[in-house]
């Protein structure tokens, strides 16, 4: 049960816990747990009809008896989970979100309403803004073009609230400029508090555009059985479920999860997600590249035409497929996860241009991370200083840099957990400006190889070593990433 569940019921007192007439459930060996969750649910159900609460609440339990091992962690847990295309299951009320005016258009200027949803009080999603108008894009290295066209965008295109005949401006917890030629584009994260009244209907402006952005919250029933939503595949303690349905686009799957407590220590699903932390894993799919498949009736696999995760725990994808090619199964990779591991490694530093190889082993919970061998070389490179050209701008100066080339395996001890990832950094304390990064990562059955390089700046390389006889270098492995387990492999048929 995670922290907070645990801590809101500890915060309750047995007088508070008996003010509440009982409701049946499952039975369980802790009465005063039992009566603890018979508030929540009570106090969640408090306002809905006396035969509404007695079906939910036998809905609610039925369901995570069936489906789960641990029921209690899994339903509290799944009271505030996001489902794609659905919305917030919370209780007996799940708040969707219909986009009425989903895309402006003018002149060369779209902007897009998009992967909204209502978490708790807040509406999540995003706002994209492109001009295609005609434009030449410079790809330098360093450059602060991305930021500066941003800035310009953000400035030019202001974006205002309206709800109950009252506006003000939005503010975006994240946002980014994507540029090519001919093409300039803004994306900013909605977390927006949604005043929830009788008046459900909410607009967003745009500074010089004269219609408005528009959707409104939809108050839906409760999905009280995971089978109405699509099939589910549960192992490893979590649930991974999907449905299908034809698009004009291609047939679509839509998927989310109920992720254990070990998967949840990174984010699966989202834009947070980065390939190294997240590598693909099948053990019936070789040299996988996507997350996931579609394996039609005839047994080939179908093409992906797009794909978008939502933030909160799932996604949708449209396959090249047709309804002839169903009942078909969708192919999930392996769950990862990491753990907080952290060794400390003094690793020889060879002389300019030579190779040492090395035998050194640091075990971890999962596996064990060898390092075979360390090279030195001396390159010009970026230095990571910034300066002012004559025109105002900043540029990236180059000068003379050490790089240190590491040469390592990760093997896993286990087929159930498999380390595949180690982070690496310089340790704190050693010398200044180190930086590491993948070369190349590959994999021969079940072990891992990786090439990573440390760059210092020549002068500060020198001044670490001046006095040493020896030369080496200190550093910080640290949270080893795994696989967990087997991927997920879930029948679907259209709908």
């Amino acid at each position: 049960m995670n922290k907070n569940i645990n801590d809101f019921l500890d915060s309750m007192t047995q007088q508070e816990l008996e003010q509440w007439e009982e409701i049946p459930l499952i039975a369980m060996e802790d009465d005063v747990v039992q009566k603890r969750i018979q508030k929540i649910v009570k106090k969640k159900l408090k306002k809905t009809h006396k035969n509404t609460v007695a079906v939910t609440v036998a809905a609610c339990f039925v369901l995570f008896v069936v489906f789960l091992s641990e029921p209690v962690r899994a339903e509290l847990e799944r009271i505030f989970h996001f489902i794609p295309n659905i919305g917030v299951v919370e209780s007996d009320v799940v708040y969707e979100v219909e986009i009425i005016c989903g895309k402006l258009q003018k002149d060369n200027v779209t902007v897009e309403l998009k992967d909204c949803y209502v978490k708790g009080d807040f509406l999540l999603g995003t706002i994209s803004i492109t001009d295609i108008s005609p434009y030449i894009h410079k790809e330098e290295l360093f450059s602060d073009e991305n930021r500066t066209i941003g800035e310009q965008m953000n400035e030019k295109y202001t974006i205002t609230w309206y709800h109950n005949g009252e506006q003000r401006e939005l503010f975006f917890t994240k946002g980014g400029a994507n540029l090519r030629n001919n093409f300039k584009q803004i994306e900013k994260g909605l977390h927006q508090i949604i005043e929830k009244s009788e008046n459900n209907y909410y607009e967003i402006g745009i500074n010089g555009f004269d219609e408005k952005l528009s959707f409104r919250l939809k108050e839906t029933k409760a999905i009280s059985n995971l089978n109405s939503i699509g099939n589910t595949v549960t192992q490893y303690g979590t649930s991974i479920t999907a449905k299908a349905e034809m698009t004009e686009k291609g047939a679509k799957i839509d998927y989310y999860a109920i992720c254990s407590e070990e998967a949840k220590t990174i984010h699966q699903f989202g834009e947070y997600r980065s390939y190294f932390d997240y590598m693909p894993h099948f053990e019936t799919i070789p040299n996988a590249y996507y997350n996931c498949y579609l394996k039609t009736k005839s047994g080939d696999f179908a093409k992906i035409i797009t794909a978008k995760n939502f933030i909160e725990n799932g996604g949708e994808i449209v396959f090249d497929a047709t309804e002839k090619d169903f009942p078909a199964t969708f192919y999930y990779t392996a769950l990862s996860a990491k753990t907080e591991e952290c060794e400390f490694v003094q690793i020889p530093v060879p002389e300019i241009g030579q190779t040492i190889p090395l035998d050194i082993c640091i075990p971890f919970q999962y596996g064990t991370v060898k390092i075979l061998s360390v090279n030195h070389i001396q390159t010009i490179d970026y230095t990571g200083v910034h300066s002012l050209d004559e025109n105002g701008k900043y540029y990236a100066e180059k000068g003379l840099t050490d790089k240190l080339i590491l040469n390592f395996n990760i093997q896993s001890n286990q087929k159930e957990r498999m380390l595949y990832h180690i982070n690496t950094k310089g340790a704190e304390g050693s010398y200044y400006g180190v930086h590491c990064s993948t070369i190349e990562t590959t994999q021969q059955n079940d072990i891992f190889c990786k090439t990573i390089s440390f760059s210092l700046l020549e002068e500060d390389f020198q001044q670490e070593f001046q006095n040493k006889n020896e030369k080496s270098i200190k550093l910080q492995f640290y949270e080893p990433t795994y696989f967990i387990g087997k991927e997920y492999k879930i029948p679907v048929a259209i709908q």
